[in-house]
C-alpha cells in the first residue's frame, strides 16, 4: 500500500499524455502514475492521504 501525495491536474482538466496525473508514497519513495491516455478527468476517487492499494481505480479519464 501508498498513500497519495500530490496530483497535478483538477477534475475536468485535460491531462495530456503521457502525463504523470499522481503522485504516491512509499517508504519514503515517490512513484509517478502515468495516464494511460490523453483525454477529460471525470472522476477522482482519492484524496492527498488517502492509502491506496495496487490495483485500485484512483481516477478516470474520458478520451
Amino acid at each position: 500500500a501508498a498513500n497519495s501525495t500530490r496530483r497535478s491536474f483538477t477534475k475536468q482538466s485535460w491531462p495530456t499524455w503521457p502525463a504523470a496525473v499522481l503522485i504516491t508514497e512509499a517508504m519514503k519513495m515517490e512513484t509517478e502514475v502515468q495516464a494511460a491516455i490523453a483525454g477529460k478527468v471525470t472522476a477522482v476517487h482519492v484524496a492527498k492521504g488517502d492509502r491506496v492499494n495496487p490495483g485500485e481505480i484512483l481516477i478516470e479519464i474520458e478520451g
